[in-house]
């Protein structure tokens, strides 16, 4: 959970170094040096200025807007809007350790920047005005539900911005933001120092709230609000080999009640992957519904995938998780040493089995049977999905073990009608 904070000299009631200088000591974890009015002659020493500052802290310190500025004082990042470069523009001038952050206002905006690419060049989005702000006035607030919207919509971490205090942390935070901004409560704070240290404290406070309280942890609150186990289906080229059947499968099944979807595919072209998973993401985007991508995390960001699920033989869950914190992540366990490896690794769910032998994976290892599923359920407090030779007999009487969710290929996907079958099956959860 980060803590930005957004400058506004104009605000200050005392010199802005004076004021950036307690909020580092306060703990503020970034700096975005936002003062538009001043030409890049005069930007430069404030800059240079405030890096003193926030460069012995490890604080990064983010130019907003100012791409010159920002590499002749060495600073850590810049901050775009729509109106500067683009952001693979940016991220070729300024190299690869840069910080890219961009601000948004809207969905649209996000499916732009996903739909070109773009994204893909970018560290994290700033989102606002949250709430109705002194900075802006007259600008009607966006909300917690459009932010909400933007977060799961978003690959990458989403900062949220405007009107945002102490008291409000926790409905922000289970929003999904991985984090908040601030800008008029420091600029005037009589103690800045303080001020950051209360807001600290106060995301700290509620960071485990945001995790009980949301799907894998980052999420809508789906695992919290549903009664029985949820269905969740996998999909590759072996049960839609084209786009038509694809998206003909993948709607039917969403209409039938498919909670959660999944794209496996271990044969395919990353450039084909990637089609293909942005058909699927405007579907499950359309319907509300969750999009996981087996294996390739860069698929799962490129295409806005809400998370990406791994094997055993798959880059390690812990690798994953550095590379996209903010994803959900799911990790395949077969035992209930490697359910609880893949908790301490920082996985939001696992996906245990085969419960029972199937046809759709080769696999050398033991069915789990129920007992054998049970076992890794309380071995963990993470979500179990069951999945591996499921089927509507079979899956009667599951929710007893402990499993909160049953993945499906062929039970949903072979079907003449996928629908109907996702239908039938969730009546039998």
């Amino acid at each position: 959970m980060a803590l930005f904070v957004v400058t506004n000299r104009h605000l200050c009631q005392t010199d802005i170094i004076r004021v950036l200088s307690a909020a580092v000591e306060g703990g503020v974890h970034a700096v975005i040096l936002r003062e538009k009015d001043l030409s890049s002659s005069e930007l430069s020493p404030l800059a240079r200025q405030v890096k003193d500052k926030t460069s012995p802290a490890q604080v990064p310190l983010i130019i907003n807007g100012n791409i010159a500025v920002a590499l002749a004082v060495e600073a850590d990042g810049i901050h775009l809007t729509e109106n500067d470069l683009t952001p693979s523009e940016v991220r070729k001038i300024a190299g690869p350790a840069m910080i890219l952050g961009r601000s948004v206002h809207n969905l649209a905006e996000v499916e732009q920047l996903i739909m070109s690419e773009e994204i893909a060049h970018l560290n994290y989005l700033l989102f606002g005005n949250v709430y109705e702000t002194e900075c802006k006035p007259g600008k009607p607030a966006q909300g917690i539900e459009r932010l909400g919207e933007i977060v799961r919509r978003s690959p990458l971490p989403v900062i949220a911005i405007g009107g945002i205090q102490a008291d409000r942390m926790e409905e922000v935070l289970q929003s999904g933001a991985a984090g908040v901004a601030v800008m008029t409560s420091m600029m005037r704070s009589e103690n800045p120092r303080n001020t950051a240290k209360n807001l600290v404290s106060s995301l700290q406070a509620n960071k485990l709230i945001v995790k009980e309280k949301s799907l894998f942890g980052r999420c809508h609150n789906l695992w919290k609000q549903a009664e029985k186990p949820l269905l969740y289906g996998i999909i590759g080229s072996g049960q839609a080999p084209d786009d038509i059947g694809l998206c003909t499968k993948v709607r039917e099944a969403l209409e039938g009640g498919c909670d959660i979807l999944q794209i496996r595919e271990k044969n395919m072209s990353t450039g084909e992957f990637l089609r293909r998973a942005r058909l699927v993401r405007s579907l499950t985007a359309e319907y509300g519904k969750i999009l996981i991508i087996n294996d390739r995390v860069d698929i799962a960001m490129a295409c806005g995938a809400d998370g990406v699920h791994v094997g055993q033989e798959d880059m390690p869950a812990g690798e994953v998780r550095r590379i996209w914190p903010q994803g959900i992540l799911g990790v395949t366990v077969r035992n209930k040493e490697q359910a609880k490896a893949a908790e301490e690794a920082g996985a939001d769910y696992v996906g245990a089995g085969p419960v029972f032998p199937t046809t759709s994976k080769s696999l050398e290892v033991p069915s789990l049977g129920f007992s054998g599923l049970q076992q890794i359920c309380q071995s963990i407090d993470l979500p179990v999905v069951a999945i591996g030779g499921l089927d509507a007999e079979r899956i009667q009487g599951i929710s007893q073990t402990g499993c909160r969710a049953v993945a499906m290929i062929s039970a949903i996907f072979n079907e003449d009608d996928p629908k109907k079958a996702a239908h039938s099956l969730k009546e039998n959860l």
